[in-house]
């Protein structure tokens, strides 16, 4: 068996790695019932989508708006 962390099977690009995490943020907001700890999450959500949009627009080869 081959555990190898090989980048076309396991590596996540630090843009998908923010976005799972809002991801992962948003379901949690959606699942709690403290209104002030779903709209940080949410928040966060956020964030974490405009640090990944943010990266996408910095990565060589595409163009910035």
């Amino acid at each position: 068996m081959n555990n190898k962390n090989t980048p076309e099977t396991q590596t996540m690009t630090a843009q998908q790695y923010l976005l799972s995490q809002a991801e992962h943020c948003r379901r949690t907001a959606a699942d709690t019932n403290d209104p002030f700890v779903a709209e940080e999450l949410k928040r966060l959500a956020a964030e974490f989508e405009r640090r990944a949009q943010v990266m996408c627009a910095s990565e060589p080869g595409t163009q910035a708006a």
